[in-house]
């Protein structure tokens, strides 16, 4: 009898969360409507941005959904030369191909430039190609950085494409009043792309596509399949959304968002998106002027991404500034890193690091191994670790993301101590 006890005391357990569910939470849900076509379905950012540019082109030429891509003209899309890959990913899953996504100069701060913007849809024009999708980014990976929205809308609207907005790092600052104006003019957007599950800390996946024109997803993709889509049913078909997207069956992503706003609030969303950008600028402003670090781009960071460059001490000394920033950015390939795979950290750290050392010289040589070296230690210590990546002509830096409400100042200090001892001998 003893040995049954627990299992009485859970199933009691069990019991009582159902009853709240029920009492508490399934009642408001019932009157919980969104007024825009938002599915909270997509298995990411990317499906996401790639459902964007399948509304886009279906608004522009209806006909492609029966007849096909050899029905329309060719078709080009712009985006950030800073924007996620899956907007190339997308183009090549329609049948669109990523040689018809056209990269736009971004500057120093990785946003992008509308005058190059506006340059590059009239050179399409030109050519007889057809504009028809502008991906716009707030929140870019590596930078974090908010494309100007104002005025990449107003090129959109002035020769009539298609605006989307892939939010899916940086939208979720429109809970925060102190960092929302970051996202002006997020509003003229067709189409928005916005990760719960990043900033917000929802779990894996919960991705929403916030669609202004109610009905086109529904056009686009429904195939009216009566055996499943019953006109006839006896509840409201409008909460029959399946075949609004490619995917029939899914997990119910949306519940997992309801939950936990109604947990926290929007109050306490925004507390706990502050709260890590309030912690990456300190971490901003601790290295900024630091001997031994160097940032990726001058001014604050938009985003909790902090880029920077750690010097070791055979770097950092040398007389000459400029010598020293030469060699720290020298894109000469350090073959002996990606030979090394066959050492892991697990297996013999040192052996893969005085392979780098030696088949690539002196730290003052090659800058490209320090990042990779470091993290490797990082991981063989299980201290902490860091993201790390090149970008254009920029060798390997670190990109410290925070999103982790839970850490504290205390924490960012050790980072900084940590990158510090583990990379004195490079």
């Amino acid at each position: 009898m003893s040995a049954l006890k627990p299992c009485i005391i859970i199933i009691i357990i069990i019991i009582i969360i159902i009853i709240i569910i029920i009492i508490i939470i399934i009642p408001p849900m019932r009157h919980s409507r969104l007024t825009l076509d938002c599915p909270l379905r997509p298995l990411g950012g990317a499906i996401s941005n790639m459902y964007a540019m399948l509304l886009a082109r279906f608004k522009m030429f209806p006909e492609v959904k029966e007849k096909g891509m050899s029905s329309v003209p060719r078709l080009v899309a712009f985006t950030s030369e800073h924007s996620h890959f899956s907007i190339k990913k997308g183009a090549a899953a329609l049948g669109i191909g990523t040689e018809s996504v056209i990269c736009i100069k971004a500057d120093e701060s990785g946003k992008m430039i509308p005058a190059d913007l506006e340059r590059r849809i009239l050179e399409a024009k030109q050519k007889g190609f057809v504009p028809f999708f502008v991906s716009a980014t707030a929140g870019t990976t590596v930078y974090g950085a908010f494309d100007p929205l104002i005025a990449i809308s107003d090129i959109c609207k002035k020769y009539n494409i298609w605006m989307h907005v892939d939010g899916a790092w940086g939208g979720s600052l429109l809970m925060s009043r102190r960092h929302r104006w970051k996202l002006d003019g997020v509003e003229r957007a067709n189409s928005v792309t916005w990760n719960p599950h990043k900033m917000m800390s929802v779990p894996l996946q919960c991705s929403a596509l916030l669609v202004r024109e109610e009905g086109l997803m529904q056009n686009c993709n429904q195939m009216h399949a009566c055996y499943l889509f019953q006109q006839d049913k006896h509840y409201d078909l409008s909460y029959d959304t399946g075949d609004k997207a490619l995917q029939c069956g899914r997990h119910v992503d949306i519940f997992k968002l309801w939950l936990m706003w109604r947990a926290k609030g929007t109050i306490g969303f925004e507390a706990q998106i502050d709260k890590c950008l309030e912690l990456s600028e300190y971490l901003y402003n601790k290295i900024k002027d630091r001997e031994g670090y160097e940032m990726v781009f001058d001014g604050k960071p938009q985003h909790t991404n902090v880029c920077f460059w750690y010097l070791p001490p055979g770097i950092r000394y040398m007389e000459d500034k400029e010598e020293r920033k030469k060699h720290l950015h020298k894109k000469k390939v350090c073959a002996g890193f990606a030979n090394c795979k066959r050492w892991t950290p697990a297996r013999d750290l040192e052996a893969m690091t005085d392979y780098v050392m030696r088949t690539t010289g002196p730290a003052a040589d090659c800058g490209i191994y320090v990042a990779p070296v470091i993290k490797a230690r990082m991981m063989e210590y299980g201290t902490t670790m860091v993201s790390y990546q090149p970008q254009g002509d920029k060798v390997n830096f670190f990109r410290m993301v925070i999103s982790n409400p839970a850490a504290t100042f205390e924490d960012i200090d050790f980072l900084i101590e940590e990158i510090e001892r583990l990379g004195q001998d490079l």
